[in-house]
Order: C-alpha cells, then sequence, then structure tokens
C-alpha cells in the first residue's frame, strides 16, 4: 500500500496524533482510495476532531482534518 513519515519535536502526543491522521488522510486521498476508515484509540483526541473542540496548540490540524473528512470520499 504505502506508508510516510513525519518529524515531530518536542510537542504533545495530542499535536502529534492530529498531525499523523491529517497525513494519512492525505496520502489515501493521493493514492485514490475512497474508501476509508479511520480508527484512533485516544478517546478525546477522537472527541476533539468530532465535535471541533480545539485548543490553540491544535486547532489548525482539526480544522483541516475536518475539511478532509468533509470531502466526496
Amino acid at each position: 500500500m504505502g506508508g510516510f513519515e513525519i518529524v515531530v519535536g518536542l510537542v504533545d502526543i495530542f499535536k502529534i496524533e492530529a498531525r499523523a491522521l491529517l497525513e494519512g488522510l492525505k496520502f489515501a486521498w493521493a493514492k485514490g482510495y475512497r474508501r476509508v476508515k479511520i480508527e484512533n484509540d485516544n478517546s478525546i483526541s477522537v472527541a476533539i476532531i468530532q465535535n471541533g473542540l480545539t485548543t490553540n496548540n491544535i486547532c489548525n490540524e482539526v480544522g483541516l482534518i475536518q475539511d478532509w473528512c468533509l470531502k466526496d470520499w
């Protein structure tokens, strides 16, 4: 299938998970996958993404993830 890697600095786990999810969505779209199932074991991250509850350090990623989820998959 493929894969990707990202470089992270000293940031909290929520930002890392959000960034990984965002890059995964971009990767799947670029590969032409239109039936994608997202799994995440962090219930707080899931709630933030589903409900749009953001904090300053992850609001950009959450907004972008929400935009990607609204694409015509």
